[in-house]
């Protein structure tokens, strides 16, 4: 049985996806702290990689990834790489985040 932010995730509804990005956005420091970290980056990366997902969603696994990559920097290449490999295909609001994001990191 799920527990924690697994069991808010596994929800269907795109509404809870918002909310628990929207939290994770809003309140870094938390993110540190979240004992399921690896669901949030797991989730996170599949969400950025779903052509078919929302763009608020998608910019805020983003958004996210971003900050888990200030404590955990071996991320940093894996995240680089997704935002290329989707940035021609994404948005302006894709594309907007994603240059704000690579800037940062390099």
């Amino acid at each position: 049985m799920p527990s924690g932010i697994e069991s808010l995730l596994i929800d269907t509804s795109r509404a809870v996806a918002d909310q628990v990005c929207g939290i994770a956005i809003k309140k870094p420091e938390v993110i540190n702290e979240l004992m399921e970290l690896s669901i949030l980056v797991h989730h996170c990366f599949e969400w950025l990689n779903d052509a078919d997902e929302t763009v608020a969603i998608r910019v805020y696994s983003m958004n996210i990834l971003a900050n888990i990559c200030k404590f955990y920097p071996e991320l940093i290449p894996e995240l680089k790489q997704t935002i290329e490999l989707h940035y021609d295909d994404g948005s302006a609001g894709f594309k907007s985040r994603a240059t704000k994001i690579l800037k940062n990191f390099n």
